[in-house]
């Protein structure tokens, strides 16, 4: 009989791929305590990929410098890790009192929108936090106190002239002093044992303990006979801190307070590199350290674009087209340096599996299956990249997204061994796995079947485009990164105020803008959904939400918008979703077969004459509220603004997004012929004849609607090819 405990194989495996010094629940996680992973065997370890350079750079910082020290970089290059790992080399002789404002949630409250509220309460934290290590030092504050009113030294009279506090309340109990010992008869110390207990006197020694600031409590600790060399304060994670305002201030309190403390605490801070919040975080002129630049640059070849212009010697590239190269040659030097790291964390958990499963109950066998499938996850061109932006670029949210995706497939008993299960298989199981779980949208994005279905009950006063898609694609465009951007993370900014215009111009009312505005952004658990706004406390209802907010996409946001709803795989498991009876069909053995392809294509059927008559409305508004301008002004205008521009052919009307939908799903077509899948090639090109049909009925239409010509009676007739 086997007495020994059960482990979870796939918790084991997620545990080692997401351990992260600056992760509160790790140090406490069962399956971590087993393999005997914390933060002394991750840094002696080859665990950690280490940054000699870079390491040795933050560590002279920190010896020659008191000051303010700066550590920025995009998500997942590596910041905390090498923060912590040189800050762990200090461990004699040295004080680090590491925030983590994952772990703060006093932080995020409204009342900190005052500068001066967390500037109090930064200073709090870090005086209580130096008061408990004197305190456990046996240092009382009589010892404290009389360090600074003794002192002969030029340079401490200089550090406590700058507490006004401190120095007015040191006056008036020295006044005290004189006034009660006209006859010099008593020291100061002799006169203190006179003071009764909790009376004025003590209570006024109190005070001028009190005000003391964690600087001058620093000062001490490191001045006095305590012999400690350094005392550092790492603010890590400020990004962490949602609300636009609060982490403004956070980081012009932390310049105000370092200002004071350049002479006795070394501050670290980590900032994503181009976080507007870091533009307030400048030094003032009492102290001077460059930022420290952690990326992944320094594996980016510089002439990969001069290949690509070999290549094509006859077409520029555009500035646009250079930024999404840039883009993703950095993210395929991005996955190689991460995958390194990933492996290395796997090959550390095999070496242990032997002796654990001494003691445990474990299936070896299902991680070496768990490891193969998680890697061909990863490094699968669509899935892996969608991994990432599903989870907003959130590194470890995205591994656990693939490891929970590994579990379904193996649960499912999906044998990717098999040549009927290549990747297009793959890529239509994975995007059922994120309809079915609401991954993208929590249910708060309206998919395209829920409008199509709003839209047949009332299509008098429903529009016919979403609108919740139209709002996502006009987001996308006006903040359209710049050509000369390369910061590869990031979108530029726009305002409430723009969007809710264009949408005007289109006849969707300013209300009912915000009203989609707040459903896609707050969230109940204090996630981002498919929105950030500037501001995140306090938006409530659609009056909290200001017309000069600023406005942008999460990177869940522009995947959903650019490549999740144009998906074939991705609207057939909407269709499934809500007509239950379709899963079974299709999932979990075979998503990609004739019947798959024709219910597709009579839902889009459907969806033309809905996106038909969105058009004709957006004509007779566009027309109505610009005037004057050429007939085909209205459709110019609807393109530039609402549509995503995935095409490279110039005619407007190809930027459609129905027919944006349906060339995406033609390529996914030629994908298959290419592919492993039994789907016969004449019925693929059958399939894809059939789209080719809906999409020329579809732009006849549009058309029809420029010249102003008379429309068929019947589009359901008109439209129907299948």
């Amino acid at each position: 009989m086997n007495n020994k405990e059960k482990l979870d194989e796939f918790q084991l495996f997620k545990s080692i791929l997401t351990y992260s010094i600056d992760n509160s629940n790790h140090e406490s996680n069962k399956s971590l305590e087993i393999i005997g992973l914390n933060s002394e065997v991750f840094f002696g370890s080859d665990l950690y990929c280490k940054r000699l350079k870079t390491e040795q750079h933050i560590k002279t910082l920190i010896d020659s410098s008191d000051g303010l020290i700066k550590i920025f970089g995009n998500p997942g290059t590596g910041k905390t890790t090498v923060i912590s790992k040189v800050l762990s080399t200090y461990k004699i002789n040295s004080i680090v009192h590491k925030v983590d404002f994952k772990k703060i949630i006093e932080v995020e409250k409204e009342k900190f929108h005052d500068i001066n509220t967390l500037i109090s309460y930064v200073e709090k934290s870090v005086k209580d936090f130096l008061i408990g290590k004197c305190s456990n030092a046996g240092i009382s504050r009589t010892l404290i106190l009389d360090f600074f009113l003794e002192t002969k030294n030029e340079k401490c009279k200089s550090h406590i002239l700058k507490n006004g506090q401190f120095n007015d309340l040191r006056s008036e109990i020295l006044d005290q002093y004189y006034r009660h010992n006209i006859d010099k008869s008593k020291t100061f110390k002799d006169w203190r044992k006179t003071w009764e207990p909790g009376g004025f006197f003590d209570e006024l020694w109190s005070k001028l303990y009190r005000s003391l600031l964690a600087e001058n409590l620093a000062y001490y600790i490191k001045n006095s006979e305590n012999r400690i060399e350094n005392i550092a304060v790492f603010y890590d994670n400020i990004d962490s801190i949602f609300d636009d305002r609060i982490r403004d201030n956070f980081c012009n309190a932390v310049k105000k307070i370092q200002s004071k403390s350049s002479d006795s605490i070394i501050t670290l801070v980590s900032l994503r590199t181009n976080n507007p919040s870091a533009q307030e975080l400048k030094d003032n002129g009492t102290f001077k350290t460059e930022p420290v630049y952690l990326n992944y640059k320094e594996f980016l070849r510089k002439d990969f674009l001069k290949e690509i212009e070999k290549k094509y010697p006859n077409r520029k590239l555009t500035g646009k087209e250079e930024y999404f190269l840039y883009k993703k040659h950095y993210s395929i030097q991005n996955e190689i340096f991460a995958n390194n790291i990933l492996k290395a964390r796997i090959n550390f958990l095999k070496s242990k599996l032997p002796i654990i499963s001494k003691k445990y109950d474990l299936d070896i066998s299902l991680i070496e299956k768990l490891e193969e499938l998680f890697f061909s996850l990863l490094d699968d061109k669509r899935l892996g990249p969608a991994s990432s932006d599903l989870s907003n670029y959130d590194r470890r949210e995205g591994i656990e997204l693939l490891v929970e995706f590994s579990k379904y497939l193996l649960n499912n008993n999906v044998d990717l061994a098999d040549p009927a299960y290549d990747k297009m298989v793959l890529e239509s199981h994975f995007y059922f796995w994120i309809g079915e779980n609401n991954i993208i949208f929590d249910d708060s994005l309206k998919d395209i079947f829920e409008v199509f279905q709003d839209w047949e009950k009332d299509s008098a006063n429903i529009f016919g485009c979403s609108t919740d898609h139209l709002l996502l694609s006009l987001i996308a465009n006006e903040t359209d990164p710049s050509s000369e951007n390369y910061e590869f993370e990031y979108s530029v900014k726009t305002k409430v105020s723009a969007i809710v215009n264009k949408l005007e111009s289109i006849g969707i009312e300013e209300n009912d803008v915000k009203k989609i505005i707040l459903r896609l952004y707050k969230k109940k658990d204090q996630k981002l959904g498919l929105i950030e706004l500037s501001e995140f406390y306090g938006i409530d209802s659609v009056k909290h939400i200001n017309s000069e907010f600023e406005i942008w996409l999460t990177p869940r946001g522009i995947n959903y918008n650019m490549f999740s709803s144009l998906k074939f795989s991705y609207l057939l498991s909407i269709l499934c979703k809500h007509e239950k009876k379709n899963i079974k069909y299709f999932w979990p053995n075979d998503p990609l077969n004739k019947a798959a392809f024709e219910l597709v294509i009579k839902f889009l059927q459907d969806v033309a004459i809905m996106h038909i008559s969105g058009l004709l409305k957006i004509k007779e508004q566009v027309s109505y509220c610009k005037p004057n301008n050429q007939d085909d002004y209205w459709l110019k205008f609807f393109v530039m603004n609402f549509c995503n521009i995935t095409s490279v052919r110039k005619k407007y009307k190809y930027y459609l997004n129905f027919s944006n939908i349906i060339r995406s799903h033609q390529a996914f077509i030629f994908k298959l012929i290419n592919s492993n899948q039994e789907i016969n090639d004449v019925d693929l090109m059958h399939y894809h004849g059939k789209y080719d049909i809906l999409k020329s009925k579809f732009e006849v239409l549009v058309d029809k609607i420029l010249e102003n010509s008379q429309l068929p009676e019947d589009l359901e007739s008109y439209f129907k090819i299948i």
